[in-house]
């Protein structure tokens, strides 16, 4: 149900207009990822429509950006391997995959405990964060 949540929420931020308060800011630091995306935290209460119209767009915001910056980074590495470059890569989710909430909250969580790394772009910070959580075996 949860995943079915997210979906509406991300379609929803893709339909209703992105409001200047979060359009351009997401990606530019830890903090701004943390105080736009601590919104998915409540999730869950997307069936119940205790979210405002706002956080619902966040949380698209959010989704969509982290979809793109995990697939971003998967095609990199299978790209760069078909053409010989063979660095392991930065991350290694497992085959299942990882439902995007809960890499939402990975990242949260990884700026949360890191707060002086938190000035640092989301992308960078994402990548660390799944790193140690997900680490690729030799």
């Amino acid at each position: 149900m949860k995943t079915r949540a997210l979906l509406f929420t991300l379609l929803l931020g893709l339909i209703v207009p992105i409001h200047a308060a979060t359009a351009g800011s997401l990606e530019e630091s830890g903090n701004d990822f943390v105080r736009i995306c601590a919104i998915v935290n409540r999730v869950d209460q997307v069936d119940h429509g205790h979210l405002s119209e706002q956080e619902m767009v966040d949380a698209g915001t959010c989704v969509g950006y982290l979809m793109g910056l995990t697939d971003g980074v998967g095609m990199q590495h299978m790209f760069s391997r078909a053409y010989g470059d063979k660095s392991d890569a930065v991350y290694c989710f497992p085959d299942e995959g990882i439902p995007l909430v809960q890499q939402l909250r990975i990242v949260l969580k990884y700026i949360n405990d890191n707060p002086e790394r938190a000035h640092l772009r989301t992308g960078t910070l994402a990548a660390e964060a799944f790193h140690k959580a997900f680490p690729c075996s030799k």
